[in-house]
């Protein structure tokens, strides 16, 4: 590892050396002279990431047993909360889709089958896109609700849905999705928006079940609501987009990288770049999308970090998954002053 560094950057540094081990099956190096397991796996926790460190790092000598024997336990909690997931999600889908709404799987609730262990990507909140959706003759899918009355029904229904699963709901200053939690520790969120009119992305992201496909063929006509998926091409697009929001908003950590290598070891080599490099453009957010794919590679890879991408992504490392308040009023004084609202992630270049 490096030398010369400053304490968070020799943290930074290691978290993403053991993430890149445990996404490519490298062997991670020793912790470093300096830094302590306690730290490592505070930050790791602080960006959700401690179940994929955990899995490049249980093999290592030196890890003290409380350390050792509490990070095996709460990966295997992340992976039988997965589990539950999963299977709740089934239940939920197939309860919203009987009232006639089609529902797609966002966010983690997709992302958590593309990595290779349950127990390598937290999930918070499992994401779902519901609506009324119809098919045109071409078999481009389109939303059949286009009025605030229609879209209050629709909220209607589903807290009915969800109710009737014992689900309650949370209040959530978030205006685009329904919160609704139930014991133990299941919390859903259930978007009839992908981005609010505030963010540069909503006309984009105006009708997104104009880009979904069905899962299942069978499902189209049968009178049930269909269980619909983003081509994976559109699914990178939206992770993008998503992280570009977070990161102007109160900064993004450092779980998008993973998301990023993931997405592109699973498609890398079908993707159609072309296309997405046309959505990034249109969405007007490729100069944040380039340097985090760059920065991903190297990460993977296990390159040297430049000076730059240090400093970046050590900044990622200390806002952590979601980022902070006081970098949300940061980013907001400088947007106020004229100075721009560009993320973090440009000084990647």
């Amino acid at each position: 590892m490096e030398n010369g560094l400053e304490p968070d950057q020799m943290v930074t540094c290691y978290l993403v050396h053991l993430i890149g081990c445990a996404l490519s099956n490298r062997e991670p190096e020793v912790l470093p002279d300096g830094l302590s397991w306690e730290d490592v796996v505070s930050r790791a926790r602080d960006n959700s990431v401690l179940g994929l460190i955990w899995h490049a790092a249980r093999w290592l000598d030196g890890i003290p047993g409380g350390v050792r024997e509490s990070c095996q336990r709460f990966s295997d909690m992340v992976a039988l909360h997965n589990v539950r997931y999963e299977a709740e999600r089934t239940a939920v889908c197939a309860a919203l889709r009987a009232e006639g709404l089609s529902v797609l799987p966002l966010k983690g609730a997709s992302l958590v089958s593309r990595y290779s262990d349950y127990s390598m990507r937290e999930v918070g909140d499992n994401d779902l896109l519901f609506g009324l959706v119809g098919m045109d003759g071409h078999g481009i899918c389109f939303s059949r609700v286009d009025s605030g009355e229609g879209a209050a029904r629709l909220r209607e229904c589903a807290l009915r849905v969800m109710g009737g699963l014992g689900y309650a709901p949370v209040p959530d200053a978030e205006e685009c999705h329904l919160h609704l939690v139930k014991d133990p520790g299941l919390s859903f969120e259930l978007h009839d928006r992908l981005f609010s009119d505030r963010w540069s992305f909503a006309g984009y992201y105006r009708d997104p079940w104009r880009l979904a496909r069905p899962v299942d063929e069978s499902s189209i006509g049968c009178g049930a609501g269909m269980e619909l998926a983003l081509p994976p091409e559109d699914e990178y697009v939206y992770l993008m987009a998503h992280a570009c929001k977070h990161a102007r908003y109160k900064d993004v950590g450092l779980r998008v990288l993973a998301d990023v290598i993931v997405m592109n070891k699973t498609f890398g080599y079908s993707f159609d770049r072309c296309y997405i490099r046309e959505q990034l453009l249109e969405l007007g957010i490729l100069d944040f999308a380039e340097p985090l794919e760059r920065f991903a590679r190297a990460v993977y890879e296990g390159a040297p970090l430049t000076d730059d991408q240090l400093d970046a992504v050590t900044h990622m490392m200390l806002c952590g998954t979601y980022g902070t308040e006081a970098e949300g009023v940061r980013i907001r004084m400088r947007r106020e002053a004229g100075e721009g609202g560009s993320p973090r992630l440009a000084e990647f270049r």
